[in-house]
C-alpha cells in the first residue's frame, strides 16, 4: 500500500528507514545512490525531516548525513507520521469511521481536500485495492462494498499500525469497555495471551463491532462447528457480568455476535490451546495432516542444521493457527511497516541457508495443506518459526564458525587474558578470543599439523611460534639423509630444493596450526625471489624464520630466511594454497 503516498512521501520514508537501520555516517553522495535520488532532492528532504521529527536527531555536517537517536524512539513513529498525514489513508479512515450516509461534499469540507481532487484519490485508491485487497469504495451511496472479511482485516491493521498503545482512534467505543470485553473472553477460552496479543486482539475486535453495528456481518459456513462452542456452554453462568459489558459496548452478547466480534478466531480449525490442537489430531484427518507436515519441517531443518526444537508441540501448533489465520491475524501483512521485514532480513543475513531452507519447507508445507504459497503469508510462517522456536537463534549462532581473533600483548601472559575477559563481555557471541602461551612443539605435535612424513618431514621441531603470523623452527641435518646419497657421493650437500621445501614446510605449521587449517594439503602456487648463498652440510643445523605476509581465504604469502648459526644460508616468497585432501576414486565410489 506504500504506492498510495506520494513520491515525495515514498522517499522521505525510505530516507528515514535507512538512516534508522544504518547508525552511523553516511555521505551524501552514497546515500543518493543507495535511495536513488538526486543529492541536491535529498538534502532538501533531510532539511525538511530535521523538522518533523526532532527526537530522532538527524544530522548534517561535512562528514556526511547520520541518526542519532538518543532517545530510543521506535521506527513505529515514522510508520504513524506518514499514515496521519497522507491524505490517501485520511480517506481510507474517514469512509470506515464516518457514519452514514453523508456526502462528498462532507468529506471533503472534514478533510480540506477539493471535490476533484477528492474523486481522483478515491480512484486511486480503489485501483490499488482491487489489486491486494477484495473491496473498494463506493461513491454512490458512499460506502465500503467487498469481502467482509478482508474489509475488516485490512482496517484492524490500518488502525494497529497508525495509533499506538496510548492514542484511540474509536469515539463510540470506550477502550476500558472493549479491554474487559476482550479480557473476559480470553480468559474464558484459556488463550495464553500477553498484552501485545491483547492489544491486537482488542483492535480487531473493535474494528468487528464497528462493522457489525452498521449492518456488516462476516458470512460463515453452515453447519460448523466452531471452536468458540465451548465458551457458548459457559455463558449462562456469567449472566450479570455479560450483561454489564454488553452495556458498557450497547451489544447483546449471543453465540452469534460472539462469532462476529472474534471473527478472525471462528475457524473451526483454529485452536486456543495446544491441548485442545493435539486432542483433535485424533479427530480431524486435517489438523493431523497439519502436524504431520509441520514436525517433518522441524525434523528436516534439526537434520540438516543440528538445531534442536525444545518446544515442538507448541510450535507446531503456532505454526498451524498462523496458517490458518492468513489475511485474519494483525501482522500477518502490513499497510507500510517493514518492521517484520527488517527482522527476517537480519534473520537471511546472518543465517543465509538455514533462511533458504525454511522458505522452501514453509513452501512445501503450504502445499500439504493445499494453500497458495503467497509471499506475506510464506514470510509470516517464517517468522512466527523464529519467534517461537526457544532458543533457536542462539543455536544458530553456536554453529554458526565463529571469527577467531588471536589476542597477544608485549606485557605478560596475565594481561592477555585480561583483554579477553574485556573484549569478550563488548563483544558478540560469534567472536572466539584466542591467545598463545606456547613456545615449542616437538616432533609429534609438528606432525598432528603437518602432513608430511618421512623422507619428506624436513623440520625437527618448532622453537617459536604465533599461529597465522611467524614461527621458527629447526631441521638437523645428518649423513643420514636418504639425499645426500646421490647429492653428492663424497661432497654431500642438501639440494636447493629440499631447502625451500625445509623453510616452506615452517611457514606450513604457522599457516596450520588453528584448528580450521588441519587436515589441509598445503600446496605451492609460486615462489619468488629465490636466494642461496652458502651450502648445508651434514651436521649442520638449519633455523628457519617463517613471517606470514598475506592471508585472503586459503591463500597464503609467506617469507622465509634460513640461517646455520649467524651465516645466512637462504631466502625465498612462497605463494600457498591450502587445498582439501582429494577422496581416492575407490573411497568416493563407497560414499
Amino acid at each position: 500500500m506504500r504506492e498510495l503516498l506520494s513520491q515525495k512521501e515514498q522517499r522521505q520514508l525510505k530516507i528515514l528507514e535507512y538512516l534508522f537501520e544504518n547508525p552511523d555516517w553516511i555521505y551524501l553522495d552514497d546515500l543518493s545512490k543507495t535511495i536513488g535520488y538526486n543529492a541536491r532532492i535529498i538534502k532538501s528532504d533531510i532539511k525538511e525531516l530535521r523538522e518533523i521529527f526532532p527526537d530522532f536527531d538527524i544530522r548534517h555536517s561535512t562528514a556526511g548525513i547520520m541518526m542519532v537517536n538518543t532517545k530510543n524512539n521506535g521506527i513505529e513513529r515514522i510508520y504513524q507520521y506518514f499514515l496521519q498525514t497522507s491524505d490517501y489513508f485520511q480517506i481510507l479512515k474517514a469512509f470506515f469511521l464516518l457514519d452514514s450516509p453523508f456526502t462528498y461534499e462532507h468529506l471533503s469540507e472534514s478533510l480540506d481536500i477539493s471535490l476533484p481532487s477528492l474523486r481522483k484519490k478515491v480512484a486511486d485508491i480503489n485501483k490499488t485495492l482491487d489489486g491486494t485487497y477484495r473491496f473498494k469504495l463506493k461513491v454512490t451511496p458512499i460506502s465500503i462494498i467487498g469481502d467482509e472479511k478482508d474489509i475488516r482485516f485490512f482496517f484492524s491493521q490500518f488502525f494497529h499500525e497508525v495509533y499506538n498503545f496510548l492514542d484511540w482512534p474509536f469515539e463510540e467505543i470506550k477502550e476500558e469497555n472493549i479491554n474487559d470485553f476482550v479480557s473476559f473472553f480470553i480468559n474464558l477460552a484459556k488463550f495464553p495471551a500477553k498484552y501485545q496479543n491483547l492489544y491486537q486482539i482488542r483492535t480487531q475486535a473493535t474494528v468487528d463491532i464497528h462493522r457489525m453495528k452498521r449492518g456488516y456481518f462476516v458470512r460463515f459456513p453452515k453447519q460448523t462447528t466452531s471452536w468458540l462452542s465451548p465458551i457458548y456452554d459457559q455463558l449462562p453462568d456469567f449472566q450479570s457480568q455479560l450483561q454489564e459489558l454488553a452495556q458498557g459496548l450497547n451489544i447483546e452478547v449471543t453465540p452469534e455476535t460472539i462469532n462476529q466480534i472474534f471473527s478472525p478466531f471462528a475457524d473451526p480449525g483454529l485452536f486456543f490451546t495446544v491441548e485442545d490442537f493435539l486432542a483433535a489430531r485424533q479427530s480431524y484427518e486435517q489438523v493431523d495432516r497439519s502436524y504431520h507436515a509441520a514436525r517433518d519441517i522441524l525434523d528436516n531443518l534439526t537434520r540438516r542444521f543440528g538445531v534442536q526444537f525444545s518446544n515442538t508441540d507448541t510450535l507446531i501448533w503456532n505454526l498451524h493457527n498462523t496458517a490458518l489465520l492468513e489475511r485474519r491475524e494483525i501482522n500477518s501483512e502490513s499497510i507500510i511497516s517493514q518492521n517484520k521485514d527488517y527482522t527476517l532480513g537480519k534473520i537471511k543475513k546472518f543465517f543465509p541457508k538455514f533462511y533458504e531452507a525454511t522458505v522452501f519447507e514453509m513452501m512445501r508445507y503450504k502445499n500439504i495443506m493445499g494453500q497458495k504459497d503467497k509471499t506475506p503469508a510464506l514470510s509470516h510462517l517464517i517468522y512466527t518459526l523464529f519467534t517461537h522456536a526457544e532458543g533457536l537463534t542462539d543455536q544458530l549462532f553456536e554453529h554458526k564458525k565463529k571469527v577467531k581473533v588471536l589476542v597477544l600483548s608485549e606485557y605478560d601472559f596475565a594481561h592477555t587474558e585480561f583483554l579477553i575477559s574485556l573484549y569478550e563481555f563488548h563483544t558478540s557471541n560469534n567472536i572466539q578470543y584466542e591467545t598463545w602461551d606456547k613456545e615449542t612443539l616437538n616432533i609429534e605435535e609438528i606432525m598432528e599439523i603437518l602432513p608430511h612424513r618421512y623422507p619428506m618431514l624436513l623440520v625437527d621441531k618448532i622453537t617459536e611460534l604465533v599461529p597465522m603470523d611467524y614461527a621458527v623452527g629447526v631441521k638437523s641435518v645428518t649423513i643420514n639423509e636418504p639425499f645426500f646419497q646421490g647429492h653428492f657421493p663424497g661432497h654431500p650437500i642438501m639440494p636447493g630444493a629440499l631447502i625451500c621445501e625445509a623453510m616452506a614446510q615452517v611457514g606450513g605449521v604457522a599457516l596450520q596450526y588453528p584448528e580450521e587449517n588441519r587436515g589441509l594439503i598445503p600446496m605451492f602456487t609460486g615462489m619468488d625471489k629465490v636466494r642461496f648463498r652458502s651450502p648445508v652440510r651434514p651436521g649442520d643445523q638449519l633455523v628457519t624464520k617463517a613471517v606470514i605476509k598475506k592471508i585472503v581465504g586459503h591463500m597464503g604469502k609467506v617469507h622465509c630466511e634460513c640461517y646455520v648459526g649467524e651465516t645466512f644460508k637462504a631466502s625465498a616468497d612462497f605463494l600457498f594454497y591450502l587445498a582439501e585432501p582429494e577422496i581416492p576414486s575407490g573411497k568416493q565410489d563407497e560414499k
